[in-house]
């Protein structure tokens, strides 16, 4: 089964997609905290390796 190349997503597809399924803006930020504190975490344990 041979795939499509894919095409960015246009501002107006982006906009109906957002509007289809709104994102929980708490849960987003979240998110983003955990990952942000995850990457923090192996920037120090990558550090104290050397």
């Amino acid at each position: 089964m041979s795939e499509s190349p894919r095409r960015p997503i246009s501002p107006s597809e982006m906009d109906s997609l957002r509007d289809a399924a709104p994102v929980d803006a708490e849960l987003l930020q979240r998110i983003r905290a955990a990952l942000t504190a995850r990457e923090s975490e192996n920037d120090e344990d990558s550090g104290n390796a050397e």
